[in-house]
């Protein structure tokens, strides 16, 4: 879902670092690249995204687009950050894109859980966690693998016990942002 750079800076404070799963078409990465933030990181399944999200920011220094399963390799991008880190998640399967270009099917069509897992494992607790797409995981859907809000909720506390969980507007939904942050 589009994403503004109000958002981002409204969280961002005093954090440099800037992690999304799935970039799409890069807006996010402009969004971040907008809200000033210092190295900017994105996971991204799909290899013609990569490349269109490498082209398309090939002269931003700070830009890293990394292609793979981010539920997978996210734990291996934390290993190397040592301070708090604003996440954007919103990485999924996406049965609409028109050219498959990686037969293999993702671990989980939705991963948002093993992400929450992986920022769990990190040593660091205070990160801010941004999840879009609220809205899908109201229900049980079984494009999006039965992920529910109750669920990222409770790994979000296993994460931080302290983390104050809000609901905040997107650009196109109200309430359709799940945030954890401390504070």
């Amino acid at each position: 879902m589009p994403i503004t750079s109000e958002i981002f800076k409204t969280y961002k404070k005093d954090i440099k670092i800037f992690i999304e799963t799935g970039s799409y078409a890069g807006d996010g990465i402009q969004a971040a690249v907008d809200a000033g933030f210092d190295s900017i990181y994105s996971i991204e399944f799909y290899g013609s995204r990569v490349s269109r999200c490498r082209e398309r920011f090939k002269d931003v220094v700070h830009v890293k687009v990394i292609q793979g399963n981010s539920g997978e390799v996210l734990s291996e991008l934390l290993s190397k950050i040592d301070e708090p880190v604003l996440f954007w998640l919103d990485a999924h399967y996406d049965a609409y894109i028109p050219e498959i270009d990686n037969p293999k099917i993702l671990t989980e069509p939705q991963p948002v859980l093993q992400e929450l897992e992986a920022i769990k494992n990190h040593h660091i607790k205070i990160h801010t966690i941004l999840v879009d797409d609220r809205r899908i995981f109201i229900g049980d859907s079984k494009v999006w693998h039965n992920t529910v809000e109750a669920d990222i909720i409770y790994k979000m506390k296993e994460i931080n016990s302290a983390y104050d969980i809000n609901f905040i507007d997107s650009a196109c939904f109200p309430k359709d942002i799940i945030l954890a942050k401390v504070g």
